[in-house]
């Protein structure tokens, strides 16, 4: 996109709020990208929360099994029978009945009793076929010999009735047996209880492992994702045009690069691994009450549409929230940002409270909003537990019901006691995470809004041309450039060449178009009209890393990292010797102060290299020029703000850069060019005047009123 163009996304434009939906999962899967080499990691991730959600789902069951198979397995008795037992619906095999010696009487053991049509069981008792009773059942076989049966059954007084192959008793009996007699009855059920406790411990430990390898997996994971991301991203910002960043804020992006990828990672790292894990066990809880009891389910789901309700209006209203959130915190970085930059400007002025005051003000507004989010929260929590108390308190009271109809047994209520706690933990967990959720979307929103900013500076043609070189030509041709679309030029039908070799000078009044031409010559943005070209080769059609690489840039505010002297040098290559940069040093002067500090080239120098003059880091970014041996030099009103000793040193130090290089220099201090090959003078965005020194003085034009004004008219 050209610098003519505009770009065409706000990073804050207001996104559609919305409870969770398919495009949010679709944003979800949009990261699916990014973890290319770490997938197997999160897949064992996945196992583990699975594995963690089936252990969840089976430990209420084993309380069904331990109550219904081994504390009161209870099974029924036949009676006023004929010669065979009574057709008890589907389900019930032969091997289901027990005949107990007598004519017309069966038993149905505990596992046959549940198959038992509830609606002919009804009938049965009615009609006085089936006892109303619950009965204990125990077979007689070597374990339990016929003669442990009969002593047992004398003992007890009559309580356990005997019979050819088993011993019964009646549910309201069995409190009522002495404990010799009990633990002679049911020393199967507690060795059974035994291996049913082990079990269950073994289940929690291994759910505790499956919790703790799924957390830490999925921790390692969301770190790898912030990484890439953050990477990719930057990566990303580095590709796009000078005009995008003309156009946006610097604290809004630095809040893409740290506060919106860090709310993606508490996402995966815990919100992600819950959700997933409270959605199995919602699939998984829901499957097994149907299966345990229909009815009771049905009556333990009659308030669900309500819970969804809350959590749907809930969302909604979070993710508006988090939004204002996003932007509150996104003004505060820019607004701290701005007076960071600014405080000595501040200071000197006299400011502080006027400044203290705008911060306040944006201060306050995200403190109000996140009371708001509280506030949210206060009124749902408290809602949704409600809605679980009453779920629980119908399960008891129709589940006692239909256990003292003898409708379900009472393993089955205790199940969907422990399963309706487990049903409406993960919906409020859910709703819960919404926040997150909100918050992370919101965040993925805001980072693929700004990964799909198609603002760079690409090669016109079908692949980038490297360099033609070694050269030292640049040529304009009939240029003209604005910044932005339905804006004035800035330079208008511009044409000049600087040959090989020679130095040429910009000069001119504030906005007469002088660092606008160094703009397009490092194509930081595209000519509106017309065309440049580096030694016959059109720019647009340049390799950008390669092009850049062959120009040594000067400006008047020089950056400088809070390192060492021989890091600001390198600026990171690694791949150039420290002795390269010292001979750079030494050329335009600067080792003469570095070797006076007291670490030398491994003198930190503070934060935008505040401890050094504006001279000493003028002299330094003419040694960082040098470095790179570039075949073209840009000096843009490097002695701007340097006094006159400095200026000297400086100008030396020019002299070197320049030496052998075409170079380019802008500069409001005449005397900086006045050696310059040629001079040219821009006015309004036009070349009004072009020549040496002395050639523009005898011309006595706009030129020759700057140098008057400067004192060097002769």
């Amino acid at each position: 996109m050209s610098a003519g163009g505009r770009v065409s996304m706000d990073l804050d434009d207001e996104l559609d709020l919305k409870p969770l939906n398919t495009g949010d999962i679709k944003l979800l899967f949009g990261l699916w990208p990014y973890t290319k080499t770490f997938r197997p990691v999160i897949l064992l991730g996945a196992v583990m929360i699975l594995l963690a959600a089936l252990v969840s789902i089976a430990l209420p069951y084993l309380t069904k099994v331990a109550l219904d198979g081994y504390v009161l397995p209870l099974g029924r008795k036949i009676v006023d029978s004929g010669p065979l037992p009574p057709d008890f619906g589907a389900g019930l095999e032969d091997s289901d009945f027990l005949p107990s010696g007598d004519p017309g009487v069966f038993f149905v053991p505990a596992g046959g009793a549940e198959k038992i049509d509830r609606a002919l069981e009804k009938t049965l008792v009615a009609s006085g076929k089936l006892d109303p009773d619950r009965w204990y059942l125990k077979k007689i076989d070597a374990d339990f010999t016929f003669g442990e049966a009969s002593k047992l059954s004398r003992d007890s007084g009559g309580l356990v009735e005997l019979h050819p192959n088993l011993v019964a008793v009646r549910e309201p009996d069995l409190t009522r047996l002495d404990g010799a007699a009990t633990l002679v009855l049911r020393n199967a059920d507690l060795e059974g209880l035994k291996v049913l406790a082990v079990l269950f411990a073994a289940l929690m430990v291994a759910g505790y492992f499956f919790d703790l390898g799924q957390r830490v997996i999925l921790e390692t994971a969301s770190q790898k994702l912030g990484y890439f991301l953050r990477e990719r991203l930057l990566s990303h910002l580095f590709s796009l045009s000078q005009s995008f960043f003309d156009k946006s804020e610097a604290g809004r992006l630095t809040s893409r690069l740290t506060s919106d990828i860090n709310n993606i990672n508490a996402m995966v790292k815990s919100t992600a691994a819950s959700f997933f894990s409270d959605v199995l066990s919602l699939v998984g809880v829901t499957a097994v009450m149907v299966a345990l009891s229909p009815k009771l389910a049905l009556v333990s789901f009659l308030v669900t549409p309500l819970a969804v309700l809350v959590s749907w209006r809930f969302g909604k209203i979070a993710r508006r929230i988090q939004r204002d959130l996003r932007g509150k915190v996104s003004a505060i970085n820019q607004y701290f940002s701005e007076t960071r930059a600014g405080i000595v400007i501040i200071k000197a002025l006299g400011r502080e409270k006027t400044s203290a005051l705008g911060f306040r003000e944006l201060n306050e507004s995200n403190f109000r909003t996140g009371l708001r989010q509280v506030h949210s929260f206060a009124v749902f929590l408290p809602l949704v537990d409600f809605i679980a108390s009453s779920v629980l308190a119908l399960i008891l009271w129709f589940g006692g019901n239909m256990v003292l109809g003898n409708a379900v047994s009472l393993g089955v209520l205790a199940a969907f006691v422990g399963y309706a706690n487990r049903f409406f933990a993960p919906i409020k967990d859910l709703a819960e995470k919404v926040n997150t959720f909100q918050s992370a979307f919101a965040s993925i929103e805001r980072i693929n809004a700004l990964f799909e900013v198609d603002d760079r500076t690409l090669p016109e043609g079908p692949v980038p041309e490297a360099p033609p070189g070694p050269g030292g030509e640049i040529a304009f041709e009939n240029v003209s450039f604005a910044y932005g679309e339905n804006m004035p030029m800035v330079l208008e039908n511009i044409n000049f060449t600087v040959g090989k070799g020679e130095t040429v000078a910009l000069v001119g009044a504030t906005g007469s178009g002088k660092s606008s031409v160094i703009n397009l010559m490092l194509r930081f943005y595209d000519p509106t009209e017309g065309r440049i070209t580096f030694d016959g080769a059109r720019l647009k059609n340049l390799d950008l890393s390669l092009h850049r690489k062959r120009i040594g840039l000067v400006t008047q505010d020089v950056y400088l990292y809070g390192g060492t002297v021989m890091e600001n040098l390198k600026l990171g290559r690694t791949d150039i010797p420290d002795e390269v940069a010292r001979n750079a040093a030494e050329r335009v002067g600067a080792s003469a102060f570095i070797e006076k500090l007291p670490g030398g080239y491994d003198e930190k120098i503070g934060n935008e290299g505040r401890t050094l003059s504006a001279g000493e880091r003028q002299l330094l970014a003419c040694a960082r020029a040098l470095i790179d041996a570039p075949e073209f030099v840009i000096l843009d009103e490097a002695t701007a703000f340097v006094d006159s000793e400095s200026e000297l040193l400086i100008s030396k130090a020019m002299r070197t850069v320049f030496e052998g290089r075409t170079s380019i220099i802008i500069a409001h201090r005449l005397s900086t060019v006045k050696n310059a090959d040629r001079i040219l003078v821009l006015n309004r965005g036009r070349i009004v005047e072009e020549g040496s020194h002395e050639d523009l003085i005898k011309k006595n034009g706009l030129y020759f009123n700057l140098a008057r004004l400067q004192s060097l008219e002769s």
